[in-house]
């Protein structure tokens, strides 16, 4: 069965499946000769593929392999189009969410398992970025407190666990001082 071919970038990918997307700018289009870069970021891996045209934009591949390599977190992305003659323009970018394949088998992922997996990269992204604020115009945005993720990360946590414990919910031992 082929992949199915996503018309944008999707939010995130399981660790280790493939994906295959579409990325397009009415600014930047093929052209002959033209090639497409799409650079995967994170504060520890750097992968690079290579786009083809298709229709009005490009086809971005990615294999369960590159995937893998990637390892799970927060990524962003950059697509940069090369034209004959070596004018570079930026056509897209975004963010991607490498979920860690932590499901027996390799085929699911439960929604907390997603939801731990999405608060450690937003975590590991928060640790990496210094940037808290910024104000444009009359506009401010501000971003979360790492205390407000861990706390929403925690609860996660205990909910994949009582997932994975048969809805039963983890004993915990409190020591007594006699």
């Amino acid at each position: 069965m082929p992949l199915p071919v996503l018309d944008s970038a999707p939010a995130d990918v399981l660790q280790g499946d493939s994906l295959q997307y579409r990325v397009s700018s009415s600014d930047a289009t093929p052209q002959e000769g033209a090639t497409l870069a799409v650079r995967f970021m994170s504060p520890t891996t750097t992968l690079e593929v290579t786009g083809t045209a298709s229709g009005s934009g490009w086809l971005v591949s990615l294999t369960p392999k590159q995937t893998r390599e990637l390892g799970p977190g927060a990524l962003t992305w950059v697509a940069r189009a090369t034209y004959v003659g070596g004018a570079v323009q930026k056509v897209a970018s975004g963010q991607l969410t490498v979920l860690p394949l932590t499901a027996i088998g390799g085929t699911t992922i439960s929604h907390a398992a997603t939801m731990v997996a999405r608060l450690e990269a937003q975590l590991e992204q928060l640790a990496a970025d210094s940037l808290s604020e910024y104000s444009i115009g009359d506009r401010t945005a501000k971003r979360r407190a790492m205390a407000e993720v861990q706390k929403q990360l925690t609860t996660a946590r205990a909910k994949l666990a009582a997932e994975r414990n048969g809805g039963r919910t983890a004993w915990r031992s409190h020591s007594v001082v006699f």
